[in-house]
């Protein structure tokens, strides 16, 4: 883990709960570049095109991220855009904090996101696992100054505070996710045919009650 600067040393008592011993507690901002987009100005035309995907919050969608919006030209990437490169968490932190998801892409994206591009040995899917944690995401809201709008800068995301296992130990953790995940869909599927069976039966039972009725 690399320190892209030096950032508050976290005290005993900031420790929001016990962690295995082989694990650490460290700060968002260490382990990774972070970064807040910005949006070009949009008075040049040129600006916007296919040369990158430009993320905005409404692209970052729980299971996938929609490249196929508006991007930027070579010239607005020149001028203002900035990169995340592929592997990078991208996490709204203006209005609805806490919407994340990783990039399979370079990408630029605009000013109500930060990215963060994890250094070295780091599981990126641990990372979107980990802050979208019921524990990161009310820190996350409760880092955050609210006025009209929510919003959480980057200068106090990046002093989050994130549990970090061992690697062999992130993957672990992926991999139980995505189990639990796959029960969890097979338990939607299910209760979906089993409503989808009790709605067309509840409709057999009231035709044939009312076909009886026009009968008598």
């Amino acid at each position: 883990i690399r320190k892209q600067q030096s950032l508050l040393q976290i005290e005993p008592d900031q420790v929001p709960f016990d962690i295995p011993a082989k694990w650490e507690w460290t700060r968002l901002g260490e382990i990774g570049l972070t970064q807040t987009g910005t949006t070009p100005s949009k008075n040049h035309g040129n600006h916007f095109g296919s040369h990158i995907p430009f993320i905005k919050p409404g692209d970052l969608y729980p299971n996938n991220v929609d490249y196929s919006n508006e991007g930027l030209s070579e010239t607005g990437l020149k001028e203002s855009g900035r990169i995340a490169s592929v592997g990078s968490l991208l996490m709204v932190c203006i209005g609805t904090i806490g919407k994340c998801q990783l990039i399979d892409r370079d990408c630029s994206f605009n000013q109500q996101i930060n990215s963060l591009s994890p250094y070295g040995r780091l599981c990126s899917r641990y990372l979107v696992a980990a802050c979208l944690s019921e524990y990161f995401q009310k820190s996350a809201w409760a880092a955050s100054s609210r006025t009209t709008i929510a919003i959480l800068n980057k200068g106090k995301w990046e002093l989050l505070l994130l549990p970090l296992p061992p690697l062999a130990e992130q993957h672990r953790i992926v991999a139980e996710v995505d189990r639990l995940l796959s029960i969890a869909r097979e338990a939607e599927a299910e209760v979906d045919a089993n409503l989808k069976r009790a709605q067309g039966l509840r409709q057999a039972v009231l035709g044939k009650a009312f076909s009886r009725g026009r009968a008598e």
